[in-house]
Formats: C-alpha cells, sequence, structure tokens
C-alpha cells in the first residue's frame, strides 16, 4: 500500500511526526525546486498556481542519478504548501531509509522511446500539462492492451491530434524496466501505484475532499469547439482572461474565467486540480 492520509485524525499524527523531517528539508521538494528556471517547460513547485493540490513531476532523463522517477506533491490547501503526498511502501522498504529519513521520490517509472515500425511511438513530451478531466479520456481497469488505471494528460498537438500521453500502469512482465526508458510515449509504473494515483485524483480513496481534487483551474488551450481544443502553451503559461476573443462563441472558446484571492485572472476550465510536469534532468 502506499503512504497516505486516509482520515484527519490520521493527518495530525502524521503532521506531528513529520516535524523533525520539515525542519531538515524535504530531498523531494529540495530537488524539485533546484530545477527552477533549468528551462522554459519547467515550474518548480513554487512556481505553480495554487488552484492546483496535486502535481505530478516526472523526470523523463535516460541518465543521471534522478533519472524515470516520479514524484506525487500534495496541498493540504488551496495556495498551500507542497509537500509530497504519495510513495511506494514496498519500494522504499527494500530502499533501507534510515530512521526518520524521508522517500525522495514516489516511485520509479518508464517514460517513452521510438519502435521501429510505430509511427506513433516517441520520446515523451516534456512541459507542463493538465490532467484531461473528459470522461473517456481516463479510466480504472484496462482501457487498452497493456494499459491500467489509465489518465491522459490534456494536450492536442498544433494538427489537432489528441496526445496518447497517459499515466498508466503496465504489466508485471515489464516491472524490470521501471527506472528506464521503455515506454512507447507514456508514462508506465507498476499496476498498483497506477491504482492509487487514479484513486486519489478520481476521489475512489476519499483521501481528498471533493474541493481539493475538482474546480475551476487554468487552462492550458485557447479555444474548444466539440471534443477539439487547440492554442496549447506547454510551459505552464495560463491564458489571460482579456485574451478571449470577441467574435467566437462560448462554446468555441469553452469560455471560463476566474480570479481567486490573490491568484491571476485566467482562462479555466473545470476539472482535476492535477497538474504534470514532465522534464528532462
Amino acid at each position: 500500500m502506499l503512504g497516505r492520509v486516509q482520515a484527519s485524525a490520521l493527518f495530525v499524527v502524521l503532521a506531528v511526526g513529520l516535524a523533525p523531517q520539515a525542519a531538515r528539508g524535504d530531498p523531494a521538494l529540495t530537488y524539485l525546486e533546484s530545477l527552477k528556471g533549468s528551462s522554459e517547460r519547467y515550474k518548480a513547485p513554487s512556481e505553480l498556481d495554487g488552484r492546483y493540490t496535486v502535481a505530478l513531476y516526472v523526470n523523463a532523463a535516460g541518465s543521471g542519478p534522478w533519472r524515470q522517477r516520479m514524484w506525487v506533491l500534495h496541498r493540504d490547501a488551496v495556495g498551500g504548501a507542497w509537500r509530497l503526498g504519495m510513495w511506494d511502501e514496498e519500494h522504499w522498504r527494500k530502499a533501507k531509509l534510515a530512521e526518520g529519513e524521508a522517500p525522495s521520490y514516489s516511485w520509479p517509472v518508464s517514460t517513452g522511446r521510438y519502435y521501429r515500425g510505430d509511427p506513433f511511438s516517441g520520446p515523451t513530451p516534456t512541459g507542463v500539462f493538465a490532467l484531461d478531466e473528459r470522461k473517456w479520456r481516463y479510466g480504472r481497469g484496462y482501457t487498452a492492451p497493456g494499459m491500467i488505471h489509465t489518465m491522459y494528460i490534456d494536450f492536442h498537438y498544433d494538427n489537432g491530434r489528441r496526445s496518447g500521453v497517459a499515466f498508466h500502469g503496465t504489466l508485471p512482465g515489464r516491472y524490470r524496466r521501471l527506472g528506464s526508458i521503455d515506454s512507447h510515449g507514456c508514462i508506465r509504473m507498476k499496476q498498483k501505484n497506477a491504482a492509487s494515483l487514479f484513486d486519489r485524483i478520481t476521489g475512489r480513496d476519499k483521501a481528498l475532499p471533493l474541493d481539493m481534487r475538482w474546480g475551476d483551474v487554468p487552462r492550458f488551450w485557447m479555444s474548444e469547439r466539440g471534443q477539439n481544443r487547440a492554442g496549447y502553451t506547454r510551459d505552464g503559461t495560463s491564458h489571460p482572461a482579456e485574451t478571449l476573443v470577441a467574435d467566437l462563441s462560448p462554446m468555441e472558446t469553452g469560455a471560463t474565467t476566474a480570479s481567486d484571492a490573490g491568484l491571476p485572472s485566467v482562462l479555466t476550465k473545470t476539472g482535476f486540480r492535477a497538474i504534470a510536469v514532465i522534464f528532462e534532468n
């Protein structure tokens, strides 16, 4: 099972138990913050809009000590401080952490590479992406061969094609490849980790109240017509509310704006309060 807060009382106990750890610094946050400014397509946790409450960081690099790792961060309130919110306890038990030592990431993953004869395979795209909230873009159980507990990123390419990149569990026979580049473009992980991630974001595990996992969040696309979205950014830049084009209908723009206290007025969508940052380091 994954380490996670399941009840308010348990959270209080954990918060007290983790106080010395916080004083020493969180190794996960220390690393992710150290990359601030390293790329136009990277946003450190401190740079993310406060309306996002779950952040999925993935290092898609093929080499280096932090390669092919994933971090699942949580806030305890909208605009609150980040912390490592989920990790694979079995994985970290085998790592034999010292007493009081915190996990430095959540679990290993596999990102994408090119496969001969598969024109849709390739390196996992880097950038900042929301998760796709449309019901046909996520699903528990098997959604395609080799894909279980699937959640797609919210991204359409310039030619209009929807991204096929998703977070999902893989087949047990591929577990030995986790920690190395091996997928066709998705972010693969163990099935139990994919299930726990899916349940956390969709609310099946009841660990987060509704308003902490679903609501109005900045979107990274400009307009929407039917099932097609256009005008995506990949650097975490939201579209200011004043950029709405006057001659587009509400359906074409998906015109929703919001400005919470202390937060910028930008185009938003109603969806998961989860954001993905995929980078190479």
